[in-house]
Parts: C-alpha cells; sequence; structure tokens
C-alpha cells in the first residue's frame, strides 16, 4: 500500500530540500502502522498531514518561477 501520490508530490513540490527527507521518512513511517487498520483512514490521515507541513518555515523560496511578462 502507497501513500497517495497526489498528496506526495504536493509535498516534494513545496517542501525545502533540507526538511524533505526527514519530514517524507516520518509520514511514511506514521503511514505503514495506520495501513495495518484502515488503509482509507490512514491515505486521509497521510494527506491531512501533508497540508499540515504546508507552513513558512518548510516552504521552499519560489524565484522567477515565471519569466516576466513581454510588454510592447
Amino acid at each position: 500500500m502507497q501513500p497517495p501520490k497526489k498528496a506526495l508530490q504536493f509535498l516534494r513540490w513545496f517542501c525545502r530540500q533540507d526538511y524533505l527527507e526527514e519530514i517524507e521518512g516520518d509520514l511514511f513511517e506514521v503511514f505503514r502502522k495506520e495501513v495495518e487498520d484502515s488503509a482509507r483512514k490512514a491515505k486521509w490521515k497521510f494527506s491531512w498531514r501533508v497540508l499540515n507541513y504546508f507552513r513558512p518555515e518548510f516552504i521552499k523560496t519560489f524565484t522567477n518561477c515565471m519569466s516576466p511578462l513581454n510588454r510592447w
């Protein structure tokens, strides 16, 4: 059983690299324990926990994500 792909992708997109490995490891560990009781609930809780990490201290710095619009 794997955690939800969209939640994992979102975590990898926003999370700073220096925190990602530790956070991901913790989330996977809890997920594996909870999936034994209920896979559906474990997936829901995994996604919820990913959203809880969406805080300023864990968010990457996004610079120049989009090129400036050309003006005439």
